[in-house]
């Protein structure tokens, strides 16, 4: 494998042609450990250098694996030379990150077996156990932030590890402990991107909630079976996924990907969702009659599950085309739903007539574009609700009810380690809404798609520079603008024959902000935040407590 790759140094290829010959001399039925998708500094790595050209890259489905980075940070080795300095010191700071992957990939036999020390892949935990049938690394989490406007307090703490076993076996666990404080918390998260949170315990001046992700995965050398509860992103936007994003706490799922040639890729998955509704039948008294904590009653909630699929193509280099539909539905399980075929067979199957509606059935389509000459990547995003073929082509009421995003990311548009993003998104009335409240595009209270809900238009933009020794700077203007909330009563009674888009009274929401951080080791980074706020009127400001004015935060953590 040395020799192979040392030939391909020196006589430099395409880099599919690379890649190809690469995961030949590899075997890549290895650990299928998932990044998640909110460590943006590598997946906004490995995008910059894929629209320069360095390597190949799909990221419309994310979390991405481990193995799969890996394989990307090895192409870049090769091609070292054509990066820029900056580059090649993130390549570094990344292949310490990695050093396992790496290693597993060369074959390494070598066994690594350290304590609280950097070591022989420079790189700091508090334990890491590395050999060619097992590895395994754990890691400490804490974070304190600190916001001083609102003068509001954000601290964390709990574990992390990971490693695999044998040459398919994955496994992984990350739990975070958090407490907020202040007399202005944003307890609720309704209009952020941040993910929503479940409240254990409340009080007027603060809250306390945790965090948990972790699961077990199976790979073998064109697929992953997955059971874990994680986040899953389904879009290529940067900022705001309308398809499936990270705004709803993670859930349970069970995910299958399928790979088996380059240009093609399958995903299914059936999760595990919270309805937040109580399951009247299940309600048992107690008898306790404490008065400081009310367990006179216990319950369960409805059952709720979101099932989807989606087929992924690449007719020509760099632009992918992805097709997918899913369902939510609520009670029992359906294991027709498990079958892969075309869910709306099976949501008419289920379908009784009368009052059973059947389930709630979604479209949506991706497509992305590398062009290349000019470095850019555009992508586009639909989502289709409420999906009637009838009403679909005469124009009517369900026609109407769709989510879109629309973006481009171009880099190093006038200086080098630099990338602009430019996002437009529509999501019209009544999206991610349903008559039976079990079966609304949500979980946990929180959207499955866009963020900031219906009725809503979105026009973002920012700029982000890499700086040598792992200093990133980001600038955004993020501008909103929302109709009135919509009365689900209205859509069944078809009060008009169209929903027109930020129907009502609209409210507008400006937002200026800066972001700096410096990552001085592996997991330690010093984060800094300043916002404008200098329009929150209508619903931002009654229905969110959004305020107008200038804020600064601060954040210093180790674990990200």
């Amino acid at each position: 494998m040395h020799n192979a790759l040392s030939a391909l140094h020196l006589y430099p290829m395409p880099k599919r042609i690379i890649y190809v010959i690469i995961t030949s001399f590899i075997s890549l039925s290895a650990q299928t450990i998932y990044e998640p998708i909110y460590k943006t500094d590598i997946y906004n790595f490995l995008e910059h250098l894929f629209a320069e050209n360095h390597i190949q890259l799909f990221t419309d489905i994310r979390p991405l694996t481990r193995l799969s980075i890996a394989e990307n940070l090895l192409l870049l080795k090769l091609r070292k030379d054509e990066l820029t300095d900056v580059e090649k010191e993130t390549l570094e700071f990344f292949d310490e990150e990695y050093a396992f992957e790496l290693k597993y990939m060369s074959k390494d036999t070598s066994v690594i077996n350290e304590f609280l020390k950097f070591g022989e892949t420079n790189r700091l935990q508090l334990f890491k156990y590395y050999s060619k049938d097992f590895t395994f690394d754990y890691a400490p989490i804490v974070g304190i932030q600190y916001e001083l406007k609102n003068k509001t307090y954000h601290q964390y703490s709990g574990v992390r590890f990971k490693g695999r076993v044998g040459d398919n076996w994955g496994y992984y666990f990350d739990f975070r402990d958090n407490l907020e404080k202040g007399n202005h918390l944003d307890a609720k998260k309704a209009f952020t991107p941040t993910t929503g949170v479940i409240i254990a315990k409340s009080s007027k001046t603060s809250i306390e909630y945790s965090e948990t992700r972790g699961g077990m995965t199976y790979g073998w050398n064109w697929g992953e079976m997955t059971m874990a509860k994680d986040f899953i992103s389904i879009g290529s936007s940067f900022d705001n996924p309308v398809i499936l994003s990270s705004k709803a706490p993670s859930f349970p799922y069970f995910r299958i990907e399928a790979h088996p040639v380059l240009w093609f890729k399958y995903n299914f998955i059936h999760a595990w969702l919270n309805s937040n509704l109580v399951d009247s039948t299940t309600i048992r008294y107690t008898g306790v009659s404490s008065t400081l904590e009310n367990r006179s009653k216990t319950y369960s909630r409805r059952a709720k599950y979101y099932v989807g699929h989606s087929l992924s193509f690449e007719p020509y280099d760099n632009w992918w085309l992805t097709f997918g539909e899913s369902i939510i539905y609520s009670d029992n399980i359906e294991y027709i739903y498990f079958l892969p075929v075309f869910f709306r067979l099976a949501d008419h199957y289920n379908s009784k007539g009368g009052a059973d509606s059947g389930d709630n059935a979604q479209l949506f389509f991706n497509t992305s574009y590398l062009w290349s000459s000019i470095r850019s990547k555009l992508y586009l995003s639909i989502y289709i609700d409420e999906l009637s073929p009838e009403s679909l082509f005469s124009h009517g009421n369900n026609a109407q009810v769709y989510a879109l995003n629309l973006g481009a990311r171009i880099t190093n548009p006038l200086i080098t380690d630099n990338y602009i993003t430019l996002e437009y998104n529509v999501v019209m009335p009544y999206s991610y809404m349903n008559g039976d409240p079990a079966q609304t595009y949500m979980s946990s209270g929180y959207p499955l798609g866009a963020w900031y809900g219906s009725n809503a238009v979105q026009l973002f933009c920012s700029m982000e520079q890499y700086l040598p020794h792992m200093i990133r700077l980001k600038g955004y203007v993020d501008y909103v603008i929302k109709g009135a909330k919509e009365n689900i009563d209205n859509y069944y009674n078809r009060v008009t024959t169209t929903y027109a888009l930020l129907s009502g009274d609209n409210s507008y929401y400006t937002e200026l902000g800066f972001e700096g951080s410096y990552t001085f080791i592996h997991d330690l980074e010093f984060l800094i935040q300043v916002s404008y706020i200098p329009t929150a009127n209508g619903r931002f400001s009654k229905e969110y407590n959004i305020t107008k004015g200038l804020t600064l935060g601060t954040t210093l953590r180790y674990g990200i």
